[in-house]
This record gives structure tokens, C-alpha cells and sequence, in this order.
């Protein structure tokens, strides 16, 4: 599974949106940092050749305005986790998929179609975003 971090990564990075602004596994606490959080991966199948299907849960953490309040900038949030969540099915679909070496990509899709309030600032006025998703590669 070496590689798979940075292979996402390099990905990640080609969606227009936030291009070189998305990091690995480190978001700041600043309005409009991106980061790529890449959890452990799960074998979900083992084959007796030694090969095995594995799991990589991923999200896109994206921190925002917040606001307690019903208007619109919670809804600003949700939308820029939409065009992620689209891009990556979209990217799928056209086989435009992270390049691991010595591994088939077999599927990369959206966990879950709504964005996920993490963690909120209400001090700063801010809030951290995760938008989830999972690679299925075969090794």
C-alpha cells in the first residue's frame, strides 16, 4: 500500500477547484485550506494467489465560514463539497483514476452524497467540512 497517500494526493490535486492548495493529512484552521485525509485501509477480499482487494477510505477536508444561523453560508460549504463529491465520480467514469503502482484501481466513489460538518469554531466563525470517499484497488 505504499504510495496510495501520495498517489490521492497527486489526484486530488488536479480537481481545478483547489488544485495545489490541498495538502496530506493536515488542514489548517484558516478559511480555504483543503486537505486530503487518507484513513487505514481495509482488505475486503483475499484470493489465493496472494492478491487482495483493499479499501481506502479518503475525505476532502475543507475548512469555511461557519455560522450558527440559518443563511447562507453553511450552504456555500455544502456546495463546494458537492463539486467534490461530482468530481470524483465524474473522474471514475472517465478512468481518470489515482496511478498506484503494481495495482488495479477498481472503483473510486463517493462514501456518502451529503457533506459532514467536522469540527466547528464558533470563536473564529469557522468550521472544518469532510466530504468522504473510498478507492477499491487490487494488488
Amino acid at each position: 500500500q505504499e504510495g496510495v497517500s501520495q498517489a490521492l494526493l497527486t489526484w486530488a490535486q488536479t480537481w481545478d477547484e483547489a488544485g495545489s492548495k490541498v495538502r496530506l493529512n493536515a488542514v489548517l484552521e484558516k478559511r480555504g485550506s483543503y486537505a486530503l485525509v487518507v484513513a487505514p485501509a481495509l482488505v475486503i477480499e483475499q484470493f489465493i494467489d496472494g492478491s487482495a482487494v483493499w479499501d481506502f477510505p479518503f475525505a476532502l477536508a475543507y475548512v469555511d465560514s461557519w455560522s450558527d444561523g440559518v443563511d447562507g453560508i453553511n450552504a456555500k460549504a455544502a456546495s463546494v463539497g458537492d463539486r467534490w463529491l461530482d468530481w470524483v465520480s465524474d473522474q471514475f467514469e472517465l478512468g481518470n483514476v489515482p496511478s498506484v503502482d503494481g495495482a488495479t484501481i477498481e472503483l473510486v466513489e463517493p462514501l456518502e452524497g451529503v457533506p459532514t460538518l467536522a469540527m466547528a469554531y464558533p470563536d473564529q466563525r469557522l468550521a472544518k467540512y469532510q466530504f468522504q470517499a473510498h478507492m477499491r484497488i487490487r494488488y
